[in-house]
């Protein structure tokens, strides 16, 4: 079908893998990304098991216009039972996993079982490929992403650190963590990190080459372009260049709704030691994910590292934690 890629679904416990067409129906019913994610969760599981148990199901889908050159077409869906909640969770990240994805001709991974052993999935061309790697187990995300793209290249990497593999029910999963040329990012809701821990699987590698196949892509280029001058024609589109989605924090104390201190209050005293103005005067460079023209990804640097800050950080690990500067907030 045209526009799609394939699926593929991976028995880690078998060292397994099968790919297969989406139909049209999954296309028209479902679209894609986390609508594919929640259809084949369903599909997969008879019952609901706990988040951790070898039978569930982590399924990683992204959408029909990501790698199509499409304006903010970038996201990808990490779903599966949550440990924390006991049913369907599931967890969004820009970047660049669902371009190199899409890339490798794969719409969607649907992941089952357990390895015997610590391993990676390597996710090429028109192949995939379960690769037991205990070495990488017990590294940070960061470290096991450095040396994953030492062997791969040009790559976007989704991989678990400590939490992930301890099974901390409210573990993230991190995307090209660490990678200073490329926006990175966290699956960071209802414990996608636990999932991946209780596989065994540390990490994700998508390296794609692979054009997308577009039914009219002049009429794609068209739309597009539209899309791109209304943005860049917004009353607002310098500010959120300048200060990305850290505006929203002098928005939301002035009308009373920024988290503050664990959700006590609306409004933080300290909010002018925070705002996009701050993060605009002390960052050291911008990213964005796959096309789009909007960096949002406004990195900082942390005693010797660099971390990336936009609203939700800064939000939760700053007002609602009550820290009062951009520096305890970085280090947070």
């Amino acid at each position: 079908m045209r526009g799609y890629g394939k699926i593929a679904e991976i028995d880690l416990e078998r060292d397994n893998v099968e790919t297969y067409e989406p139909d049209e129906r999954l296309a028209y019913d479902f679209i894609g990304g986390r609508g594919w994610a929640a259809y084949l969760i369903y599909k997969n599981l008879d019952e609901i098991v706990h988040g951790t148990h070898p039978s569930n199901v982590l399924v990683i889908a992204t959408g029909p216009l990501a790698a199509s050159g499409f304006l903010g077409g970038c996201k990808t869906s990490f779903a599966a039972i949550s440990p924390q909640t006991g049913i369907y969770g599931d967890s969004s990240v820009g970047g660049y996993f669902g371009y190199m994805m899409r890339r490798a001709g794969f719409d969607a991974l649907v992941i089952r079982g357990r390895a015997s052993s610590p391993s990676y999935l390597l996710v090429e061309d028109e192949g995939i490929e379960v690769i037991e790697d205990s070495s990488l187990w017990g590294l940070s995300s960061k470290e096991a992403d450095r040396r994953l793209r030492e062997k791969y290249g040009n790559c976007s990497i989704a991989s678990i650190g400590i939490a992930g593999e301890k099974l901390v029910s409210y573990a993230s999963i991190n995307v090209d963590w660490g990678l200073r040329e490329r926006r990175h990012s966290q699956a960071g809701r209802t414990g996608m990190g636990a999932v991946m821990g209780s596989k065994k699987l540390k990490a994700i590698v998508a390296k794609g080459s692979r054009p997308i196949e577009v039914a009219d892509p002049e009429r794609l280029r068209e739309v597009n372009k539209r899309l791109i001058s209304e943005v860049k024609s917004s009353g607002n589109y310098e500010n959120w260049m300048k200060y990305g989605t850290n505006m929203t924090v002098e928005w939301a104390n002035s009308v009373e709704a920024l988290p503050t201190l664990n959700f006590q209050k609306t409004f933080f005293e300290h909010a002018d030691e925070i705002p996009g103005r701050a993060v605009n005067e002390s960052q050291v460079y911008v990213s964005a994910c796959a096309n789009c023209i909007i960096p949002c990804g406004h990195v900082l640097r942390a005693d010797e590292d660099l971390v990336t800050v936009d609203y939700e950080n800064i939000g939760m690990l700053g007002s609602n934690l009550g820290l009062k500067s951009l520096s305890e907030v970085a280090k947070a």
